[in-house]
């Protein structure tokens, strides 16, 4: 979990730096890295948090294009991330 935690912040620190303009190229070329990410911890989550876990990864990966390239919404696509970071912090070690 730690490697996926490390992993999360480091998008966060990367999508922050990024220019609204360059942001959405970014963050789309960065979902199947993260979708990949969250399959190698998804089986090692208890059961009872996977559906949130599953719900949380998609609304932060199932993005439309519009939604990921419209100016100003990279703040937003942030916030989805935080929550993962945060879900995957508060789990029971």
């Amino acid at each position: 979990m730690r490697d996926f935690i490390a992993f999360m912040e480091q998008l966060r620190a990367e999508a922050v730096q990024k220019h609204f303009l360059s942001f959405g190229k970014f963050y789309e070329n960065k979902i199947p890295n993260l979708r990949h990410a969250a399959s190698l911890v998804v089986g090692d989550l208890p059961l009872t948090e996977i559906a949130a876990f599953e719900s949380i990864l998609s609304a932060a990966c199932d993005l439309s294009e519009n939604e990921i390239y419209q100016p100003g919404n990279n703040k937003q696509i942030i916030e989805k991330v935080d929550k993962i970071i945060l879900f995957a912090k508060d789990l029971p070690k």
